[in-house]
This record gives C-alpha cells, sequence and structure tokens, in this order.
C-alpha cells in the first residue's frame, strides 16, 4: 500500500507539471502549432539579454504576482509596497489514496482545513497580515485570527541574505467555551541563488499551539526549525519543498513535510499541496503532526494580488 501511494504521488505531481509545460509550449508555438529550432534559440537569447540588461530577478519580477510564503512558512521578502495579496488554502482530512475515486481525492469526506488571507505592503519592508482559519478538525472547534507585522530587516542585495522578523496575536474562538489569545513570533532567513533557487530556515515559535490531538492539560507553546527549498523552473512554474521540525514544547511524533507545484500568471498563483499535516497557520505547522510519511493528504493554495501602487508612479 505505501509504494503505491508513493506511486500515485508522483505521478500525480508529473502529471500536474506536464499539463502546465505543454500549455506553455503550444502558447510559445503561436496559432499554426510550429516554432522553429532558430526561433526558440532566438527568443531564449532575447529573454536573457533583457534579464541581463535589466537586471531582473526572476523572484521579484515585476510582471508575476508574488506570493508571501514557500507553501506553509512564511518568506523573509514582504508584500510588495501598496500591494493587497488574498488567500485561499484548502487541505483534506483523508488522505488522497484511500478511496480517491469515491472521495475526490479526500475533499469528499469533511473535516476540510480551510484559510482566508490577506497581507497588504504598508512600505517597502513592511506589511501586515490576517488570517482566519476554520476549527473543524479540531478537538475544542476552535477558530484561529492571527494578526501580525513583518518587517524585513536585512537584505540579499547589501547583506547576503534576506532576513525578517515577524509577530502577531492569535484570537482563539471557541464554540461554547471562552475564548483564549496567544501570541507568536518567526524569524525569517532566505537566500537566493542566481534567478532560480531559494532557500530558506529561521524559527517558529507559539506561545499556545495545538493541533487535532492537544488537551487542555498539554504543554501549550511550541518552537520549530523550518528548512524550504524552492526552485523556479520557468517564470510560470515551480517547485517547493518544506520540513519544520519541533524543537521545543508542545510537538507530535512526525516533522511537517510539504511539496507544492505552483503556476504563477502576472496576477495569480496556484499551488498543488502535498503534506502529512492540515495545518498551516502559525498555531499548527510548529507542533509536528500525527501523520507519518505514508500519511499524506492533498490541499491547494491560491493568490490574488492586487498592485495600487508600483515603482516609479
Amino acid at each position: 500500500m505505501r509504494q503505491l501511494r508513493k506511486v500515485f504521488l508522483f505521478g500525480l505531481l508529473f502529471g500536474f507539471a506536464a499539463v502546465l509545460s505543454t500549455g506553455q509550449i503550444y502558447a510559445a508555438a503561436g496559432e499554426d502549432g510550429q516554432v522553429s529550432a532558430e526561433e526558440a534559440v532566438d527568443e531564449i537569447e532575447e529573454i536573457d539579454i533583457i534579464e541581463e540588461v535589466d537586471g531582473l530577478d526572476t523572484w521579484d519580477d515585476e510582471g508575476r504576482a508574488r506570493s508571501e510564503r514557500t507553501i506553509n512558512v512564511l518568506e523573509a521578502r514582504t508584500t510588495r509596497r501598496g500591494a493587497l495579496i488574498f488567500v485561499l488554502d484548502h487541505r483534506t482530512w483523508k488522505t488522497f489514496t484511500e478511496e480517491p475515486f469515491h472521495n475526490f481525492l479526500g475533499f469528499d469526506n469533511g473535516q476540510l482545513k480551510i484559510g482566508l488571507a490577506a497581507r497588504y505592503g504598508i512600505f517597502d519592508g513592511l506589511d501586515v497580515g490576517l488570517q482566519r482559519i476554520n476549527g473543524t478538525a479540531d478537538r475544542f472547534k476552535t477558530d484561529t485570527w492571527d494578526l501580525d507585522l513583518k518587517y524585513h530587516a536585512l537584505k540579499q542585495d547589501k547583506h547576503l541574505l534576506d532576513v525578517s522578523v515577524r509577530g502577531g496575536v492569535t484570537w482563539f474562538s471557541v464554540k461554547d467555551a471562552d475564548d483564549r489569545e496567544g501570541y507568536f513570533g518567526q524569524l525569517a532567513i532566505n537566500r537566493t541563488f542566481g534567478r532560480r533557487v531559494r532557500v530558506g530556515t529561521g524559527l517558529l515559535y507559539h506561545s499556545d499551539s495545538y493541533n487535532e490531538n492537544r488537551d487542555r492539560g498539554d504543554q501549550d507553546y511550541s518552537m520549530a526549525v523550518p528548512g524550504t527549498l524552492d526552485i523556479r523552473f520557468t517564470p510560470g512554474f515551480s517547485w517547493h519543498g518544506e520540513i519544520v521540525a519541533n524543537v521545543g514544547g508542545f510537538k507530535e511524533r512526525y516533522p511537517v513535510l510539504s511539496t507544492s507545484l505552483r503556476a504563477t500568471t502576472n496576477k495569480h498563483t496556484f499551488a498543488l499541496v502535498v503534506s502529512n499535516t492540515q495545518y498551516f497557520g502559525a498555531a499548527g505547522i510548529a507542533t509536528n503532526t500525527f501523520r507519518d510519511y505514508g500519511d499524506l493528504i492533498l490541499g491547494f493554495t491560491i493568490t490574488r494580488e492586487f498592485r495600487f501602487w508600483r515603482p516609479g508612479e
């Protein structure tokens, strides 16, 4: 069964990549569907020349939407000044290998984890975020609201690394019980190599973390160290990997492991996510998970970026 899961997973990811790549090839070919080798070489050389002349960094291309996270972990860069990003997250409860046809890869089983979020770039290097996550699968049916500020303190072009600090508060809205509050913090560190690869790490902390199995008597806080890897194959198509390992406080057995494929347009991003956790908010991702690496769930993240200000305006 575990081998079947692995084959299914890699087949799903390969198929998704093939569909996206095929679409880009046909778009480049034009109406007659034909493109010569000479035209393809000329087009590639033209793109490379433009990038060299304009000094474009693929990750910050003004013509592409920006995603503020790898998968679950926010990156060091902030939202563009004057930009508003809306985020929609879905994660299933049941693994997508159990009756995938009848359960539509887990989406028909209920207990979906759904998140709605928005981030706004106040200045260059400072943004504010608000996120709401439902409490369907939690023992206490806890809806969480996160409000935070993130400051981009060091930038790679001057300090070799991108480093930001993020702090915020969480309001836990508990059905038929008293609400409670907590606070969280993040140190985010990233380094981009060339125009295609980015790695990251840092530190995550929440004063009142939780997941599916936490009892009220459990130790409240959690601290974790993330590791992220982003590889952009083309300006519109990228792969992302992420591990979050708990190093203190309340925790489950297995570190959180997630991977995704992402398509990026001028205004939207769409990521297909495979993970061993439903959680993607500040209070949940630092706790590890009870799921092993054969008990994988499926999800997706969609973002929409609105630009109210551009450089030079």
